[in-house]
């Protein structure tokens, strides 16, 4: 393990950190040999944290990633992120991932935003995406 991470009193701390800290590499190598709880794990802190590249790392390993990370998904849209930051950041490509998946919740949390914008530009990429 790294020396940042030896430390770790756990796997899932050390993959928090790595999440955390957006080291890929050493999520990468720690996913090689997690359990499915903690490849769940790693895809709901990479929402939670709004990182695409951890999500990607763990959303590669898992056979059938669907459920896992519409799970992931909205507890970053319970926390108010996955939509909004992808926004602000105007990161079109997260965007894309969560509507080529789940175009429907997408809308749905949209829907809820505060923003009109937001459910403005989901539903575009949605249309987009979708006909």
């Amino acid at each position: 393990m790294n020396r940042i991470y030896e430390f770790a009193a756990t796997r899932e701390e050390a993959i928090k950190d790595a999440v955390v800290a957006d080291d890929i590499d050493q999520l990468e190598k720690l996913l090689t040999t997690a359990s499915s709880l903690e490849i769940d794990l790693a895809l709901k802190l990479g929402a939670v944290h709004n990182n695409l590249d951890a999500m990607e790392a763990a959303y590669s390993i898992v056979e059938d990633p669907t459920e896992v990370v519409l799970d992931a998904f909205d507890i970053a849209a319970e926390h108010d992120n996955a939509l909004m930051i992808a926004y602000e950041n105007q990161n079109q490509e997260m965007l894309e991932i969560m509507v080529s998946q789940f175009p429907d919740q997408v809308l749905e949390w949209a829907n809820q935003s505060e923003y009109g914008a937001i459910t403005a530009w989901a539903s575009e990429t949605i249309a987009y995406y979708t006909d």
